[in-house]
């Protein structure tokens, strides 16, 4: 899953917990505008954070990072 942090009507997180729940391993890579320290959280083991604006290989990079993470 790549997606954006901040959304309407449902924000990102949200988003990947509802897919999770049904796919628990799924990958996932946010983006946001915001750097604020709210989303300092969004970075660990099971996430990744990619700032905007970002370059086509910073999003290559996460991706490929999620996807190849251990219980990916």
């Amino acid at each position: 899953l790549v997606t954006d942090v901040r959304m309407v009507p449902m924000n990102g997180r949200e988003l990947a917990h509802r897919l999770r729940a049904q796919r628990p391993r799924l990958p996932v890579v946010f983006l946001s505008g915001f750097t604020d320290s709210a989303l300092d959280d969004l970075v660990d083991g099971d996430h990744r954070f990619v700032p905007k604006p970002f370059s086509s290989a910073a999003l290559i990079a996460a991706v490929r990072d999620a996807i190849e993470a251990p219980g990916a």
